[in-house]
Order: structure tokens, then sequence, then C-alpha cells
């Protein structure tokens, strides 16, 4: 009997990490290391997260890269104990230097000791949503849903490149490839439209980060033609700029600094759940129709239905 059973400890004892994983790792650590940042600055914050999203976008961007190129290297045990010594390594100077909000030290945001009579003047109160208020607000579905396209679009495509590249005729050289100039994209991308996000409206960033996501769509179903990976690599490095703008600098903005922690921890459940599905929708349409193929449509389908929604999705303030 023990012997039979015995597939159920390994299988439970990855369940139980890789939850631990998707929560600590890519749900609790991103939230409260941008919401920490962002809680700081006020007219500066995009300013700010242009040089924050900097890593963030080349991370995401080129990790396949530098991960594939660990394992080929030293094996996957190997990189998973690199990884974390250098997560360990890095919480000294979280524990260090990480600070939860600039009241709670006697501060003002954006390192101002005191507001000047000209900021009392023209300071409008912002009204701080709770969540319950939040989720009643179409732009909080709309850009939470947009963002929610990325992690599943960008997840998918990472798990599967090397098999998708290949259904195509090409080689995994010629996948993996493709990471470094996307990163260069959203490196590009979010540097730039951070800076300007202190005074653009963010609804022209979301318009902007759809249209990266049509050109991915589009480039993942025209994949072997000339024009389908510059499509896609243009596509999913827009996508991956806008992102870090968006998710860093538009809830503060929407809904006020006093229930940030909430808030983007709704999105971040949005996040984990659609990178989640990912690789599973990605292998379940192989393995029904043959192709990815149908991942790109369903993608069409999704963001033609979220460009309709978010027409009224402004700004709640």
């Amino acid at each position: 009997l023990l012997s039979v059973d015995t597939w159920m400890v390994p299988f439970v004892l990855m369940t139980v990490l890789f939850f631990m994983l998707r929560f600590a790792g890519q749900g609790a650590l991103t939230m409260a290391s941008r919401n920490v940042i962002m809680i700081w600055f006020d007219k500066n914050r995009g300013k700010v997260n242009s040089f924050s999203s900097v890593a963030l976008s080349f991370g995401f961007s080129s990790s396949p890269l530098w991960v594939n190129s660990l394992i080929e290297g030293y094996g996957w045990e190997s990189t998973w104990q690199f990884l974390a010594i250098g997560l360990l390594l890095f919480s000294i100077f979280i524990y260090t230097f990480y600070k939860i909000s600039p009241e709670k030290h006697g501060l003002l945001p954006d390192g101002a000791k005191s507001l000047s009579t000209e900021d009392e003047k023209q300071k409008v109160v912002t009204k701080q949503f709770t969540l319950t208020e939040a989720k009643k607000e179409r732009a909080f579905w709309m850009y939470g849903l947009t963002l929610a396209f990325n992690s599943f679009f960008i997840t998918g495509l990472t798990f599967h490149v090397v098999s998708i590249f290949t259904h195509e005729g090409f080689a995994k050289e010629d996948a993996i490839s493709i990471f470094l100039p996307g990163s260069v994209v959203a490196v590009t991308v979010s540097t730039i439209f951070n800076f300007l996000s202190d005074y653009l409206p963010l609804k022209l960033y979301l318009y902007l980060m759809l249209l990266g996501g049509f050109l991915a769509s589009l480039g993942f179903l025209l994949l072997s033609t000339a024009a389908g990976v510059p499509m896609l690599i243009a596509g999913f490095g827009i996508l991956g700029g806008f992102f870090a703008v968006l998710n860093a600098v538009a809830w503060p903005r929407f809904f006020g600094r006093a229930h940030l922690g909430s808030i983007t921890g709704k999105i971040m459940s949005f996040l984990i759940l659609a990178s989640a599905l990912a690789p599973s929708i990605f292998s379940l349409c192989l393995s029904t129709f043959g192709s990815y193929e149908m991942v790109g449509y369903l993608g069409l389908a999704f963001l033609l239905f979220l460009v309709i929604g978010s027409l009224k999705a402004n700004n709640p303030q």
C-alpha cells in the first residue's frame, strides 16, 4: 500500500512549494516592493518609478535568457539554489532600508519638509477609496484585466516559447533570442512613459498597452511569416513596459494611498491567477487543436472586449 501511495509525497510537496513560490514570490514580494516605493511619492511618482521599472522590465523580459544559461551551465537544481542565495542576501537590504510610509516617520511624500502656502492652496484632497469602493469603479476592472492579460500572455509564452517556435520551424536558439530585444523595448518604453506619466492621462497608456497586446497576438499568429517575429517582440516589449508603469502608478493615483495594500493585493490575485492558468491553457490548445493558434485568437477576442470596456474607464478622482 505504501508503494502505491508514494506518488502523493512529491505531489503534495510540489503543490505546497509551488503555492509558496506563487504567493510569497510573485504575489507578496512583487506587491510589497512596488507599494513601499510608491507610497513615499506623490507628485514625482512617475519619475521615481521610471528608475525602478528599468530593473522590473529588464528583469521580466530577460529572465528566460539568463535562467536558461544557468540551467544549461549548472543544472536546474543548482540554479534554484543560486536564486535562493540571492534572495537571502537581498533580504538583508530589505530589512534594513524598507520603511512603511513617510507619515510613520514624521515626513511628507516626495521628501518635502513642509507644504508651502502655494501647495496648500493648490492641493486637491484625494478621495481614499477602500477596496469595496474601488471594485465599483470600471477603471479598477479594465486596468486590472489588462495587466492580467499581460501576465497570462508573457507567462504562457515564456513556458512554451521553445515548443511554439519549433512548431513553426525555428530552432531553440531562435526562440530564446527574442527575449533580449524584447527587454530593450520594455525598458525603453517604461523609462520614457514613467517619466511622462506625471503629465499625461493614464487612459492613453492603457490603450497603448492594449495596442501592444494586439501586436503580440498578431505576431503570435503570424509567426511563420517575415513580420511575425518583429511584431511579437515589439508587442510583448510594449506590454512589459506599460505593465511596469500602470501597475505602479495607476492605483495610488486612482484610489489614494490609504488602502493601497488591499487594492493592489486584489489586483495581484488577478495577475497570479492569469499566470497560473496560462501554461495549462497553452498546453490544452496544443493538445486539442494541434497548434497554439487558438491562443492568439482568444487573445485578440479578449483584447477587443478590453478596448470596448475601457472607453469609460476614467480616473475615479
